[in-house]
């Protein structure tokens, strides 16, 4: 029985570290896209390398992670906000938007 377990345990530990490289993916996505709508906006190639590098560090440092976070998943709650705006009422697109920007920060907090 014993064997069973530890290998049970393996299984489920092989699972959690796929899901969190699939997390940490995520996340890489999103830090490349924010990098090129700033460096879109800012119409500079500087900006868009400068941030992406950035971006990386902060993504690498565990602190600091908590922070990307949180700014990632309020861009996404207000994306999620505009695009509800558009089909309901204000309170139901405010409520969707937060809890859009809630899941999403969940989903990066697997990535940890």
């Amino acid at each position: 029985m014993d064997k069973r377990r530890m290998a049970k345990d393996f299984v489920d530990i092989m699972d959690q570290m796929e899901n969190v490289r699939n997390n940490r993916k995520f996340v890489m996505v999103e830090i490349l896209l924010l990098s090129v709508a700033i460096g879109y906006y800012l119409g500079s190639w500087i900006a868009l390398i400068g941030s992406v590098i950035i971006l990386a560090i902060l993504f690498v440092i565990p602190f600091l992670r908590a922070v990307i976070f949180l700014f990632l998943s309020i861009i996404w709650g207000l994306i999620g906000f505009a695009i509800l705006a558009l089909f309901l009422s204000t309170n139901l697109a405010i409520a969707g938007g937060a809890l859009i920007g809630l899941l999403v920060f969940f989903i990066h907090m697997g990535s940890r």
